[in-house]
């Protein structure tokens, strides 16, 4: 049943990354990252999104995003720098975590479905980046 979960929520996710690459960043003021849901929960002049004020609502909730949040911040100072040849800016975990945001703010509207997002994102992050943590 999980990885019937896992999976549906997957294909959710990918289409609505193709579909939606960019959509969900105009939400997020200056100031705070759009890399999780319960950044601005204690903000009371936020105006939160769906997913934010689901987020919020939830101190398992609020415990699985900081959880997630603090692997991406483990993994971006392993691998976030400047590419030696081009100059140019590399944040790999951070392009892939916006890219999981954005798509999971028109994938998901409610508790559950945060819940396994949050928990697939934790596990594929220990998966795949590994070497970084």
């Amino acid at each position: 049943m999980k990885k019937r979960i896992s999976l549906l929520v997957t294909s959710a996710l990918l289409l609505a990354v193709t579909c939606h690459a960019n959509a969900g960043a105009e939400d997020i003021p200056p100031g705070y990252s759009d890399f999780g849901f319960a950044e601005r929960c204690d903000d009371e002049s936020a105006k939160l999104t769906t997913l934010e004020d689901i987020a919020c609502s939830s101190e398992s909730l609020r415990a699985q995003d900081n959880k997630m949040l603090s692997l991406v911040e483990d993994v971006r100072a392993e691998t976030k720098g400047v590419d030696g040849e081009t100059g140019k800016a590399l944040d790999p975990m951070g392009a892939q975590q916006k890219e999981w945001r954005n798509a999971l703010a028109r994938a998901c509207n409610d508790a559950a479905c945060l819940s396994v997002a949050y928990a697939a994102r934790i596990a594929a992050i220990h998966k795949e980046w590994s070497e970084a943590l």
